[in-house]
């Protein structure tokens, strides 16, 4: 029986692909399958192992599912490790990376290299050695690894077997681009196509990203670490070379469809939005889905690492408030996590639209009680409202439902881009990024939502969706990974810091 072992991040951003294709080799009886991650993912494993088993029918739940092994890797997971470093803060999403040349120059300094090298030296080496020690234990057949996850794909480069990338990125993230387009074509936060007037200073953008990676002192920290540890290989970068032959293919959930046009090596596979199964949202939440048919709706979701603050609630309702007045038959659901749940200062901040609550138009929640996509796919929903995250622009570019995309942070300017270029959104903060402002979020909701542009929108939103073909990103991923599985074999690596081989069957 094949043995499949993913070794993810825990955040929902990276790790939604990896449980998405998992899924997938649940429902072939014929698959192992092993999970490695640090403990935040533990629900989400169990949430998992259940969804599987639910999608089965009832004479076969028991016989056939083989529930996936969870193994807990030691230390803080990339978000925590940033949170007690204080290079993160939830609160401070909206003021993390502004608009311009010097602000996305300090962003790269300040907030790139951080999320890159998290760790401390000693964190990253804990967390590399146990990676391996999963492997030897589990013998598995192929390795998919997160690639963002950098202490886990430094591990499987030490093993001498092959392995395959799962992404939930882009090929921005991931492939560099013929006659150095990287430099002059793409860079965040710039217009696609770029104009020639800031090909210069996107050029300069671009090496200097290279350039604050490579003099983070978080990064050399690691170096060294990894140099005592005695890893003589460099440490990986999410830049996949198509020549690396260890490298057996990347699966990313892109589509020709949805991106801008770009060079894919043969070895990088476009597989269309992967996102995690759902049932019909009556059957999910049949509370949430009353409410969804009553009106037509806008969701606003800013994804797992946004909080709201009350001067930015404020403004959110503000804007809210303009489009509702506008177009009284809608109703808002509103994933609002709050940053300071209990404070005195929170009190007040949706007083613009208490009627509206009152009358059930609004509707707050702290966490969404299903996956996006399934409110998506509702039918119900005009709009949705985020922060440019991966996951999020795929699910709706998969429900066909038009985007207003308030980037705040690097590769989210891009999907602000994306949007407008595929005519399947606008970005709601252009004047304003990374913070919004009630007024023009007012004015972009209403644009989309209330005047000519809203036909034309939806209907290329739906045009995109149409072409993304019948079979589910997760099962082209997982169908691609089936073909790269391969009878086991016996290896032997080393761990680095003692010399002591590591005898199995791979």
């Amino acid at each position: 029986m094949p043995t499949i072992l993913f070794l993810t991040n825990s955040e929902l951003g990276q790790a939604s692909v990896c449980l998405a294709v998992a899924h997938e080799f649940l429902l072939r009886p014929t698959y192992t399958i092993h999970i490695a991650s640090f403990a935040p993912l533990r629900s989400s494993i169990s949430q998992l192992n259940l969804r599987a088993i639910s999608f089965l029918p009832v004479s076969s739940r028991s016989a056939r599912v083989r529930p996936a092994t969870f193994h807990i890797l030691p230390g803080p997971s990339m978000k925590q490790a940033l949170e007690q470093r204080d290079h993160f803060d939830a609160s401070k999403a909206f003021c993390l990376h502004g608009l311009g040349f010097q602000a996305a120059r300090q962003a790269y300094k300040d907030v790139l290299t951080k999320i890159v090298a998290p760790w401390g030296g000693e964190e990253y080496i804990a967390i590399y050695r146990e990676c391996l020690n999963v492997v030897g234990r589990v013998h598995p057949d192929l390795v998919v690894v997160d690639p963002l996850f950098t202490p886990a794909l430094d591990a499987v480069r030490s093993i001498r077997e092959r392995f395959v990338v799962l992404s939930p990125n882009t090929f921005k993230e991931h492939v560099v681009q013929p006659k150095l387009g990287n430099l002059w074509k793409l860079c965040s936060g710039y217009p696609y196509p770029l104009p020639w007037s800031l090909v210069l200073p996107n050029a300069i953008l671009a090496l200097r990203l290279l350039s604050s990676v490579k003099s983070s002192p978080q990064l050399k920290q690691v170096e060294r670490a990894r140099k005592r540890h005695g890893i003589k290989h460099a440490i990986p970068d999410m830049f996949i070379n198509p020549d690396d032959r260890k490298v057996l293919t990347v699966l990313l959930p892109g589509h020709a469809e949805c991106e801008f046009p770009c060079f894919l090596p043969g070895k990088f596979t476009l597989c269309g939005p992967i996102l995690r199964p759902y049932a019909p949202i009556c059957d999910e939440h049949p509370d949430l889905a009353h409410w969804l048919a009553q009106r037509p709706t806008v969701l606003v979701s800013l994804g797992s690492l946004v909080m709201f603050t009350p001067a930015m609630e404020r403004q959110f309702a503000r804007g809210l408030k303009m489009l509702l007045e506008t177009r009284p038959d809608m109703q808002v659901l509103w994933k609002l996590p709050r940053a300071e749940p209990q404070s005195t200062s929170q009190e007040g901040t949706l007083e613009c639209l208490s009627t509206e609550i009152s009358e059930g138009r609004v509707r707050t929640m702290p966490w969404l009680p299903v996956e996006p996509i399934c409110i998506l796919q509702s039918g119900r929903v005009e709009c949705i409202v985020h922060h440019g995250g991966a996951n999020t622009f795929h699910e709706a570019i998969k429900a066909g439902v038009p985007q207003v995309v308030l980037p705040i942070w690097l590769d989210t300017y891009d999907f602000a881009h994306r949007v407008e270029y595929l005519g399947v959104g606008v970005w709601g903060n252009r004047q304003n990024a990374p913070a919004v402002q009630g007024y023009e979020l007012g004015q972009t909701l209403k644009r989309m939502l209330a005047s000519v542009q809203k036909i034309k929108v939806q209907r290329r939103a739906r045009e995109v969706a149409s072409e993304l073909g019948g079979k589910e990103g997760r099962v082209v991923a997982c169908e691609k990974i089936m073909e790269f599985v391969k009878p086991r074999h016996t290896w032997t690596f080393s761990f680095p810091r003692t010399g002591e081989s590591y005898c199995g069957s791979f």
